[in-house]
């Protein structure tokens, strides 16, 4: 079904049954998800066509981010970017699944160094999050991120994890 839902600009956003509903357009958080699946599952059975859909998913990732960082979450069947949603959560999925294919040993150098670039540009954004699930949802990837020795977080993850536990002392009662 994955294959079946995935072009060669994305993964669709829904289907009918096993259609792909290509009106529907696609999504940031789908085409995140489906980075994240499509790596660990090249990582454990080696398939060089689910590596094919690695680049895909991460190519989109590339096309929906602005100049100021922000990855935009919705395009339509035209390939046009919603740049008025912008959604802080699926800002913060696609940092887990660029954070999860960085620390994959698997993964090609080359694909490495453009989730690199992607997360650089990407980090300026979610500084400024208020959203505590946005905020878990990133810091989960820049851990991944940290992990892979490929690039220095360590600062912002100390930042927004201070904010998390803020949150949770101001909230928790």
């Amino acid at each position: 079904h994955l294959y079946r839902l995935t072009d060669s600009f994305g993964i669709i956003q829904f289907a009918n049954q096993h259609m792909p509903d290509v009106g529907s357009g696609y999504s940031l958080d789908d085409n995140a998800r489906a980075l994240v699946v499509s790596t660990a599952y090249y990582s454990y059975f080696k398939e060089f066509k689910m590596l094919k859909l690695v680049k895909i998913y991460l190519d989109y990732l590339k096309y929906v981010q602005g100049i100021d960082g922000k990855l935009y979450n919705y395009v339509d069947i035209n390939k046009k970017i919603d740049f008025v949603d912008f959604s802080d959560d699926a800002h913060g999925r696609a940092i887990w699944s660029i954070g999860f294919m960085l620390n994959n040993k698997d993964i090609p150098e080359d694909l490495k160094k453009d989730g690199m670039l992607l997360l650089k540009k990407s980090i300026s954004v979610l500084m400024n999050f208020k959203s505590p699930r946005a905020i878990a949802f990133s810091l989960i990837g820049l851990c991944y991120a940290h992990d892979s020795g490929l690039i220095e977080v360590k600062d912002e993850i100390k930042k927004l994890a201070d904010w998390i536990v803020s949150a949770f002392e101001a909230n928790s009662r």
